[in-house]
Order: C-alpha cells, then sequence, then structure tokens
C-alpha cells in the first residue's frame, strides 16, 4: 500500500427527495500499513456504512473538500482524530459505532474550537441541538459533555447502541452542532414540504423521533428521508403513527414530547390499523402536536391499562373522526376546532375535554366510553348512546341526547363545601377508599397522582375515624422520594390555584407518625401535576419544582417545622411533636413572591412566625407570571407522613376552618340547544340544604327518565324546601325520581321553564306535602287517579294512583308532621262518609279522567 490518496469511494447525493439539492458529499480513503487484512478489510467497510450514513443525512463537507484519510497506528490505544486531519485506528477493532464516533471528532465535536463555548453547567445551549435532543428524548432533555466527548447519542460504549435509530440521530446531533458551532453548513438538511409516511410505525419506533430514510433496518419513515422537522407538513394515510418512548428505558415513564413538524394530518381509511396510537409509559408525559388535523382520522389509546394518554397543542376536525381509549383513558388538553365532529368511544374507559375554547362544529357521539367535561364539547349535538356517561363540570354547547341506559353526572360526585369568608375545602380524603391510590386511574378519580404511577408509598389511612393521605419514601441510595400531588385548577369543584399577583391563604394539617428520622416536604408549585418535573413526579430531587417549600425534618423528638427561602434556606418555623396533628397556615403572595407561615394546634386559630419567606427552589424569577397550581407532599426515608383537610381561600385568613360550620355549593351544567332524556336514561345530581346541582338548558327539555338524587351527609332538610335542578325554555316532564335519596323529595314544577324538586314531610297521604293529612289530600288523589302515582308527593309508588294511595290517606287522616304541628296546623276530623263514598265513584270514573302534571 502506499501513501498517496486513493479515493475508494465518493457518493455523490442527489436526491431530490422534496426538492432537496445536491450536495458535495463525504468521501475517505485507507492509507499505509495495517497489521492486518482483516483490520483493513473492517476499516473500509465501517467507513463505507458511515460515509453513507452521513452522506445521507445532509452536507457534511461544508468547509473542507470532504476528504476522511483512514490509517493505522499500533502506537493508538484505542482510536482518535482531529479536527479535518485524519483517522487513526489502533487497538479498538474499527466497528461501526468506533468509526462513527471518530468520525464525530473528524468533524469538530470536541475538536473544532467553538466547542466548549456552547456548553453552560455542562449542557449544550445552541438551538439546533437542543430542539433536536427534546425531539429525541422528551421535554426538558439536554446534550451533555464529558471532556471532548458528548452524551446520550455520543457513541461512546457500544451500550449506547440499544437500536438503529441511535446511529441516525448521532448524525443528526453531528450535523446541529456545526450548525451551532458556526463551522457547518447553516441551512438545515431537509427541504421538503408535503411530506407522507411511507408505511407504519414498528412496534417500539415513532415517526416522531426516528429516522424517515429507511437507512436502518426496515423501518418506513417519512417519505422526505428525514426526522420531522419545522416547516413540514405530514400526513399518515392509511398508515399508523405510533408516540414516542424513553430511548434507552422504554418500559420507564415515557417524558412529554412535541411533534417537531408544523401539521401532523391523520387521515386514516384503514380502521384501527391506521391513524395515532398512544404507547406512551406513565401518567406523566404529554404527547403535544401543535396542529394535528383529523380529517377521518382515528386517535387511539394503544398502551397498558395503567398508562395515561395526554394529548395538547391544536386539533382541528374534518369529517368525522375517533377517539378510542381503547386500552386506557385519554385526556384531550388540546382545544378542537373545526366542520367536523367526533366520536369517543370505548367501553369502561374515559376521555376527557380539558379545554373550555373547543369550538367544533360537528356531533360529539360518545359511544360506551365515559366524557369527563371539564371543558366543553362543540356545538353539534352531543349524544350518550347506550351505557355511555358524561361528568359535565362544563359545558355542552349543542344539544344534548341522552339515550336509555346513559347517564349524565353533573359535576363532581358530591358538593362543594364553602365556609364563611369563601374558604373552599380542597380535600379531607373522606371520599376515598381505604389502601393505596394506585395508578391511573386510581382510587381518588386522579385527583391525586402517586409517584411511580400512584403504585409506591401513597395511600389514604383511616385512624380514629378520620381519614388522610399518608406517604413514605423508599430510604435507598437514590431515587427514594415518594408521594402525591394534585392539581387545584382543575377535577374539582372550586379553582384553587393561586394566579399571578393574587394573594391566597392555604390550611392543612401535617402529622408525623414513626419514630424514626423524617425527612418529608410539601408545599406549592407552578409545574403541572402532568409533567415530568412535577414534585410528585421527581424521584431524585422533588424540592428543585417548590416554589413554596415547608419541610418536617428529625427524630421523634427533634423535628421541626422548616420553610426553605431563597437565600437563606431552611429556616426553622417550630417544633413537632411525633403522632400530634400540626395546624398550617401559607399565606402566599404571588406579586410580591414571598409567603409566611403560622401553626397552631387543636382548634386554635394560626399564630403567625413573623418570618417573610421568599420563593425557594423555583425563585420568583424563575415562577413569572405563572399560577401556583399544584400541591405535593413526599418523603424520602420510609418514615410516614400525613396530610389531611386541605382548604383555600382568597386573601390572608388565620381562622381555623375546623371550628366553622361549611355550607354547600352546587354544579352546572349548561347545554346550548335543547335536551332529551330518553326513559331508562339516568342524570345524577347531589342536594343539602339550600344548594343543588343545576342544569341550564336554552333550548326545550323533553325529560321521560330519572333523576338520582343524593344528599349531602350532615345537611338536614326543611319540609317544602324548593331545589330548582333545571331550567329551559320549555319543559316536557315525566320524570322519575331515584337514586340513594330520591324517596326524599317530589317533583313541583312551578313554571314551564323550571324544574323543582321540593322535600317531602315523609307523611304518608299527604299527596299535597303541606304537612297535614286533610280533605286537600283527598282532592288531590281524585283529581291524579290513573296518573302514575310519582305525580303525588308522600305516596307509595306502585304504578298508577288508586285505591292503595287512597288507603294510606284515609289510614292517616288528620296526622301532622312534626314540622307543620310547630307551626301552629290543626288537625281535620276523621274521613267523611261523603269522602269514603266518593271512593266508589272516583274509581268508577277512572278511564274518563285527563291528569295533569303537577
Amino acid at each position: 500500500m502506499t501513501n498517496s490518496r486513493t479515493a475508494l469511494l465518493s457518493i455523490a447525493f442527489a436526491t431530490l427527495i422534496g426538492g432537496s439539492t445536491q450536495c458535495q458529499a463525504l468521501s475517505f480513503g485507507l492509507f499505509g500499513s495495517w497489521d492486518s487484512q482483516a483490520r483493513r478489510d473492517a476499516a473500509q467497510a465501517s467507513m463505507q456504512a458511515v460515509v453513507d450514513r452521513f452522506n445521507v443525512y445532509g452536507d457534511f463537507d461544508w468547509g473542507s473538500d470532504g476528504y476522511v484519510d483512514v490509517y493505522y497506528n499500533a502506537g493508538v490505544p484505542t482510536a482518535q482524530a482531529s479536527y479535518y486531519g485524519s483517522i487513526d485506528f489502533g487497538g479498538t477493532w474499527p466497528n461501526e459505532r468506533v468509526t462513527q464516533h471518530e468520525l464525530n471528532h473528524w468533524l469538530g465535536t470536541g475538536t473544532f474550537g467553538g466547542w466548549y463555548n456552547q456548553f453552560s453547567g455542562g449542557a449544550w445551549t445552541g438551538p439546533k441541538v437542543s430542539a433536536l435532543m427534546q425531539q429525541f428524548d422528551g421535554e426538558g432533555a439536554a446534550l451533555r459533555q464529558s471532556g471532548v466527548h458528548f452524551y446520550p447519542y455520543g457513541l461512546n460504549f457500544d451500550s449506547e447502541v440499544p437500536n438503529d435509530s441511535i446511529y441516525m440521530r448521532n448524525v443528526a446531533l453531528t450535523y446541529a452542532m456545526r450548525q451551532d458551532m458556526g463551522n457547518g453548513n447553516p441551512a438545515d438538511p431537509w427541504s421538503g414540504r408535503r411530506i407522507t409516511l411511507t408505511g407504519s410505525d414498528p412496534v417500539g419506533t415513532s415517526a416522531f423521533n426516528w429516522f424517515g430514510g429507511g437507512y436502518s433496518g426496515s423501518y418506513p419513515g417519512w417519505s422526505d428521508l428525514h426526522f420531522a422537522h419545522a416547516g413540514g407538513s405530514y400526513s399518515t394515510g392509511d398508515y399508523l403513527i405510533r408516540t414516542p418512548l424513553d430511548t434507552y428505558n422504554p418500559g420507564a415513564p415515557t417524558p412529554s414530547f412535541t411533534f417537531a413538524g408544523d401539521v401532523l394530518t391523520i387521515n386514516n381509511t384503514n380502521g384501527a390499523a391506521g391513524g395515532l396510537v398512544y404507547n406512551g409509559k406513565g401518567t406523566s408525559g404529554v404527547v403535544t402536536i401543535p396542529n394535528l388535523q383529523l380529517s377521518d382520522g382515528y386517535v387511539r389509546h394503544g398502551s397498558g391499562s395503567t398508562d395515561l394518554f395526554r394529548l395538547d397543542g391544536a386539533i382541528t376536525l374534518s369529517g368525522t373522526s375517533t377517539i378510542d381509549a381503547a386500552q386506557g383513558d385519554i385526556v384531550v388538553r388540546a382545544p378542537i376546532g373545526g366542520a367536523g365532529g367526533l366520536n369517543v368511544t370505548s367501553p369502561g374507559r374515559t376521555v376527557t375535554f380539558a379545554s373550555s375554547n373547543n369550538t367544533y362544529a360537528g356531533a360529539t357521539n360518545v359511544i360506551g366510553a365515559t366524557l369527563d367535561l371539564q371543558g366543553a364539547t362543540g356545538y353539534g349535538t352531543t349524544t350518550l348512546s347506550s351505557g355511555a356517561r358524561l361528568l359535565a363540570m362544563g359545558a355542552v354547547r349543542g344539544a344534548l341526547d341522552v339515550q336509555p341506559t346513559s347517564t349524565v353526572r353533573v359535576g363532581r360526585a358530591g358538593l362543594s363545601q364553602v365556609l364563611p369568608g369563601g374558604r373552599v375545602l380542597v380535600d379531607d380524603f373522606e371520599t376515598y377508599p381505604v389502601g393505596g391510590i394506585g395508578a391511573t386511574p386510581n382510587s381518588t378519580g386522579d385527583a391525586w397522582l402517586g409517584v411511580s404511577n400512584g403504585t409506591a408509598n401513597a395511600e389514604i389511612v383511616a385512624e380514629a375515624g378520620n381519614q388522610a393521605l399518608s406517604v413514605r419514601g423508599l430510604n435507598a441510595a437514590s431515587d427514594t422520594w415518594r408521594g402525591a400531588v394534585s392539581d387545584l385548577s382543575s377535577g374539582r369543584a372550586g379553582d384553587a390555584s393561586l394566579e399571578n399577583g393574587a394573594t391566597g391563604t392555604y390550611f392543612f394539617r401535617v402529622k408525623r407518625t414513626t419514630r424514626s428520622t423524617i425527612d418529608a416536604i410539601f408545599g406549592l408549585s407552578d409545574q403541572s401535576a402532568a409533567t415530568t418535573t412535577a414534585p410528585g413526579n421527581d424521584v431524585a430531587s422533588p424540592w428543585d419544582e417548590y416554589a413554596v417549600q415547608l419541610s418536617i425534618a428529625g427524630g421523634q423528638s427533634t423535628s421541626t417545622l422548616r420553610a426553605y427561602s431563597d437565600g437563606a434556606g431552611d429556616v426553622v418555623v417550630t417544633p413537632v411533636s411525633n403522632a400530634q396533628w400540626l395546624n398550617v397556615w401559607l399565606v402566599v403572595d404571588n406579586d410580591a413572591k414571598t409567603f409566611r407561615v403560622a401553626t397552631s394546634s387543636g382548634e386554635d386559630d394560626g399564630v403567625d412566625s413573623g418570618q417573610n419567606f421568599l420563593f425557594g427552589r423555583r425563585t420568583g424569577a424563575t415562577v413569572g407570571a405563572s399560577s401556583l397550581t399544584t400541591f405535593g407532599i413526599h418523603e424520602a426515608l420510609s418514615a410516614r407522613a400525613e396530610l389531611d383537610d386541605l382548604y383555600f381561600v382568597d386573601g390572608v385568613n388565620l381562622s381555623n376552618p375546623l371550628t366553622q360550620t361549611p355550607s354547600y355549593t352546587g354544579e352546572t351544567l349548561a347545554v346550548g340547544g335543547d335536551l332529551t332524556l330518553s326513559s331508562g336514561a339516568t342524570i345524577e345530581i347531589d342536594l343539602a340544604a339550600s344548594a343543588s346541582d343545576r342544569i341550564e338548558v336554552v333550548g326545550n327539555a323533553v325529560l321521560d327518565g330519572t333523576i338520582a338524587v343524593t344528599l349531602a351527609p350532615d345537611s338536614p332538610l326543611t319540609p317544602n324546601e324548593d331545589f330548582t335542578v333545571l331550567t329551559a325554555a320549555s319543559i316536557e316532564s315525566n320524570i322519575l325520581l331515584g337514586g340513594p335519596d330520591g324517596a326524599l323529595f317530589g317533583v313541583a314544577r312551578s313554571t314551564d321553564s323550571e324544574l323543582i324538586l321540593t322535600s317531602l314531610t315523609g307523611l304518608s297521604g299527604d299527596f299535597d306535602n303541606n304537612g297535614v293529612v286533610d280533605a286537600a289530600d283527598y282532592t288531590v288523589w281524585r283529581d291524579n287517579l290513573g296518573a302514575p302515582t310519582h305525580r303525588l308527593f308522600n305516596a307509595t309508588l306502585d304504578g298508577v294512583v288508586g285505591s292503595l294511595q287512597y288507603d294510606a290517606w284515609n289510614a292517616n287522616y288528620g296526622a301532622i308532621a312534626a314540622a307543620a304541628s310547630m307551626d301552629g296546623a290543626t288537625p281535620a276530623p276523621e274521613a267523611s262518609a261523603f269522602a269514603l263514598a266518593s271512593l266508589v265513584l272516583a274509581l268508577s270514573t277512572l278511564g274518563r279522567r285527563s291528569n295533569a302534571d303537577r
């Protein structure tokens, strides 16, 4: 062999895909003596494969002639390369991983003068690389430095190559690094604008972040032979696109990913075999598609039943598209617009509409699934098919058709409690089953999300008739924190988040219940409970995500409550006794970005510590104009920390809510068109003294089903107390009352535009519900002969009004309900012979009498 250059290969890729221009390609030559033909052949083959790979991607000869000299050097322990110099193989066998690693150095990674300037705190700061890293590895991902090397994707070890995508990601990052450093072609390596999927994503891959050139293996990818990129308008056709997984740990919780293209159109005509399929793991990651066009498209949950698909961005509908919670729940955070409609399907699963900005014009068909309406539907008719369920905290913009065996739940189960001064109970943990809260969907209705999918060390405990949330850590060398977080802005009747510029007071009780040393933290964050950076999802250093942070730390007799203040660190507030509840007030000023702490025990009001603390790990500057939306608690040392009775009120309020009597507030479902409740369908509502859930219908209401009523606990009723549960332009009603407490109420419609329930006296035969069984009740009975028995108050419901109800009136004639007696009502005499005789006449005319609604 000679030292003269022998160009063994010069691949001039003139790929004109999507209109891309030709570029001069990299090429190479092998020179000098080699210790064996086998090593030389291996170098030839690996250089050929690597150079091909780089040339497929883009123009890497920019700023040089693109020719790489390759030598064998016995004095080199492994392999080495210099910037635009040569590649020398030594003791390391020249496989593809080693060869590509050295070509990175030849192109300037770790060898170009501007390399070190791109790093800050060990992380690359240039925009091109930063964007690619988040495309490859999700929200918050960064390229990191180790001397002249980078990771991940630096091909530093064979273990860094779990799949074919790693090689092309290394190529893409090398191109982007050269762009950021200024020694490479500043133009992006793609030019495709209208790009289609050429085949369905194989399991474990995703066109979000896998190379689309089909270069490695049989992966089909995008028609422009590149990763998804800005400026591209993408469509799937008949094929299936999957959402990404964690690259190096596919079974771990999947981070949040954002699709890099300008538009992604799901124009599936291939049934469930096509469309967009969620393959992520865990409950915290969010899939964001800035412009998702569903043209008769199909979006499906295709992962485990405990994995939560959170979809964000913006959605536009044309035709009738489908959201299928086939294998797990879906939360659609993206606003939905366009002229099309939606089918929401999958029995036993829940699809949540979180946006109140949905404006699509078409119909919404809920087929067997549960639609959790925290925001709004579109303007077309919403139809609940047999077995479907609507959890309605928001607005149905169009008509609502509730078909047989389907259910509308107005608001969340239970009414919101409001204390004097407007203080709202966020959670007292009494409505949840005792035990581990579990993975999503969990036993708290996802009001609280636990660490590690909620399966580790977050549970509801019961002690002396009281329930609380209990957490404890793993006491391990790393990733030891366990706990739970709650989104304060949604999923409940009231919004307990604290907006920028506002001041509010959070009250709660905490307790340490262990003899061992404890390390527990709790407080408020501006990070969404659904993100990987939220306190509850960070098992290594959750404190980094808190703006307002308290902690309990120390041994059984030495524990203290501490507040973290920026610049001062942890500041002791008060001692903490073991196994005793400590009342805590957090007065938070989200304008000045400061907070104060007050404490007490028992029923005492709060005593201010007299100290003003700055927002902590997430400083005031970091929080900026954000709201504080998440409350979290967790512990590290396997000691148990408990939380109970979380309240919120605007402004400053150090009174003790545990000594105050709550009142209740109902929730409202708005229906923008007509409401049809079919026979066999159900509306579920909650009532309490002077409060109720209600439905406000802009159009007309036809009611032939059942209203299932639940009375709030510890809420005494006064007989004849009225509750307006539905308003409409007109009402045609044959409604039945059911549910746990339906028998306590009757229907009294005062006008054609209101459906009013009234609390019953409970006095059998008191058909007019005035507290006295008298002749007036006989008249009511007579006027309703043959009508459904629910037309009478305090009557046995056995079909139609007849002799059974008469017998009850006759037996109780003259009886007075307790409340009526206190009002001074006078009992009537015994039933007259005339009234008894009238029974025969009344029954004889049963078939000829018309019956008016009450």
